[in-house]
């Protein structure tokens, strides 16, 4: 699908994601998942391994051209891939707390981040929540928990649209909540609808890693970064609407990394980490 008159080269509507990523790449993690299942493999450690590896390609010291904390620079491969989601990981094990009621993935995809916050010491008695839009990231994720006897992990369906946070625990006190890459796949958020975020919990930490780094500065029109997002209809309005919570007093800004890490030079995450205090 194009759109020749705003410089579109796709929609990025609901029937994309699910072609996208619920009739394409989930459904082939999920094919992988099974083979390691049927040959034998028990450990959720080394599945995740192996499903990360499946996804990212095999260990390369060949480099690679990213964004490292708004500098372009070459890399060994692998460095690029693995130390990007590690460091993510990190982080979000780092804003937990020992009242940490649950932590909360909003749109998990086949639940990598989930995972891998909880095998580098996440909470170990809060549920997790590998909330996603498609079905075959939901499978992916709970077939991948199921192995991990003392991991207490639950899917459900999420979309940023039209969000419902009915499946999570009322009683909460404090929640983490993570997104990787999954916002920037709802091209214009409604900030009502963002804002519901906010009865989570009393009190949240919430860390966004997405492409928002050129909306901060956008006087710019030629900046390859926003004619990427447009061209492939990814979101072009989550920063004013993070702003707005932050003026209003709703949040605050513990950390606004701008242009953190980019596996694509051009388009690279930034991290905004956000805190509510009852």
């Amino acid at each position: 699908m194009s759109d020749t008159r705003d410089g579109k080269a796709v929609t990025r509507d609901f029937a994309w994601i699910e072609r996208e990523y619920g009739r394409e790449k989930w459904p082939a993690i999920l094919k992988h998942i099974d083979a390691l299942r049927q040959d034998g493999e028990t450990s959720l450690s080394r599945m995740v391994t192996a499903v990360t590896r499946a996804e990212f390609g095999n260990p390369t010291l060949d480099p690679r051209r990213l964004c490292l904390e708004q500098r372009v620079v070459d890399v060994p491969g692998s460095f690029g891939w693995y130390g990007a989601y590690a460091m993510i990981a990190e982080l979000v094990v780092a804003a937990t707390r020992p009242d940490t009621g649950a932590v909360i993935d909003l749109g998990a995809g086949w639940g990598r981040t989930l995972l891998d916050v909880w095998l580098r010491g996440g909470p170990r008695d809060a549920p997790y929540f590998a909330l996603e839009f498609t079905a075959a990231g939901q499978q992916c994720a709970a077939a991948l928990g199921a192995l991990e006897p003392g991991l207490d992990l639950r899917t459900g369906f999420f979309d940023f649209t039209r969000p419902d946070y009915s499946i999570l625990p009322r009683d909460l006190s404090h929640a983490v909540i993570v997104t990787v890459s999954s916002v920037h796949q709802v091209p214009l958020l409604e900030e009502a609808a963002y804002r519901e975020i906010l009865g989570v919990a009393p009190e949240i930490d919430c860390l966004h890693f997405e492409q928002l780094g050129w909306q901060m500065d956008s006087a710019d029109p030629d900046d390859p970064a926003r004619a990427y997002a447009i061209k492939n209809d990814y979101n072009r309005n989550f920063w004013p609407i993070l702003s707005s919570l932050e003026k209003s007093g709703d949040i605050e800004f513990v950390a606004v990394e701008t242009d953190l890490v980019g596996l694509r030079s051009d388009y690279p995450l930034s991290l905004v980490h956000w805190r509510r205090r009852a």
